[in-house]
């Protein structure tokens, strides 16, 4: 007999077209279709931004809430690609209303992977950005002749800004991971809640105690592997950036919100790559908006 979770899942998708249009309308976030979905756990681009000045972004939301995802994401033509392979976990609305629109908006965390086709390396960041609203805007609308960034007020007032993690954890926005000399370029990111246990990639405890902030392991992959290869950095996400407390009882008090890829296709460059997410963790069955 089919599982009433299952039977909820399908009414589930069919409500979720409504409340994840803001992120994941072809009319809206990827009018260029920049982003193909071939199902819950493989996406890939393969796209020009040609006749443009600005870089051109595509998005896809998933469809299921979750607490972190271990992403493998791969560029086909590294020496020459020019972009980014981004993914974005911890979305959810704000509270107040943006001051640009009056609407609700959104804060979410990110993880990018970039092509840096002047020095041939594959550099990453991570960051947080807060009342979003476009999220085809340059630096997801956190720009205004320049990065907005973060601060109290700015946030309070529903003004679009970002904490700029990895130079507020490593000393610079771009940290350098490898060079991009292969054909294929292959890294991993294990995108987790922190919690007072050992992390083991791809699995999850759901009775541990959760810190209150997250962990990027960034690992360093094979061509068409599942095999994570070498570890070659790790990014700790404090409690400052991600606002939650750490837990009082068990790990499921670990917020659980929406997941998405993005890519950035450089003015008059080429991106050509994939995600492929191979572990979610604490998913949940039914979307709750």
């Amino acid at each position: 007999m089919m599982k009433i979770s299952k039977l909820l899942k399908v009414g589930a998708l069919a409500l979720l077209a409504g409340s994840l249009c803001f992120v994941g309308c072809k009319n809206d976030d990827d009018e260029n279709d920049v982003i193909t979905k071939t199902d819950s756990k493989n996406y890939s681009v393969n796209f020009t931004n040609s006749g443009t000045s600005v870089t051109t972004r595509g998005y896809e939301a998933t469809t299921f809430k979750h607490r972190g995802e271990l992403v493998r994401f791969t560029f086909d033509s590294s020496s020459t690609d020019g972009g980014v392979l981004g993914f974005i976990w911890d979305l959810e609305k704000t509270d107040s209303k943006l001051e640009s629109t009056g609407a609700k908006g959104r804060n979410f965390l990110v993880f990018g992977l970039a092509t840096n086709y002047e020095t041939g390396k594959i550099q990453y960041y991570a960051s947080k950005y807060y009342n979003i609203s476009d999220i085809s805007a340059r630096n997801f609308g956190a720009y205004n002749n320049g990065t907005v960034a973060y601060s109290e007020a700015n946030v309070e007032n529903g003004v679009a800004c970002e904490y700029d993690i990895t130079k507020a954890v490593k000393g610079s926005s771009f940290v350098d991971l490898g060079n991009t000399s292969a054909n294929k370029v292959v890294y991993w990111a294990d995108i987790y809640p922190t919690t007072t246990a050992k992390h083991v990639a791809g699995t999850e405890d759901k009775t541990d105690t959760f810190t209150g902030g997250y962990t990027i392991d960034i690992y360093e992959g094979t061509a068409d592997s599942e095999e994570l290869g070498e570890k070659k950095d790790t990014v700790n996400i404090g409690t400052d950036v991600t606002g939650y407390v750490a837990a009082g009882a068990s790990g499921t008090e670990v917020p659980q919100r929406y997941l998405a890829v993005y890519a950035n296709i450089y003015n008059n460059k080429s991106l050509k790559g994939a995600w492929y997410l191979k572990s979610d963790y604490y998913n949940d069955d039914v979307v709750e908006e």
